[in-house]
């Protein structure tokens, strides 16, 4: 099983609030504003398509932003060293 964690939610708050409010940019999004908040927050992990959302939405990559995290280990998109294998 693996999750998408923000690298940095603060780093993502300022990319943000250059632009927009937080609700103006779930909404810009596509998603809801407490979801965004959860995920600004730590609470909550994104899914892949709301990953990718928010990362477009910056004009940004999508490892610019967030890890993929695998058995408690952090993994940058597209490094290679995992193959899925355990």
């Amino acid at each position: 099983m693996f999750s998408i964690v923000m690298k940095d939610p603060v780093r993502v708050r300022l990319l943000i609030g250059e632009k927009w409010s937080i609700r103006e940019f779930s909404r810009e999004c596509g998603i809801s504003q407490p979801y965004l908040s959860q995920i600004l927050s730590g609470k909550r992990n994104p899914s892949t398509v709301v990953a990718h959302k928010v990362s477009k939405a910056l004009g940004m990559k999508l490892e610019d932003i967030f890890f993929i995290e695998v058995d408690n280990k952090r993994y940058n998109f597209g490094v290679e060293g995992y193959d899925g294998k355990k």
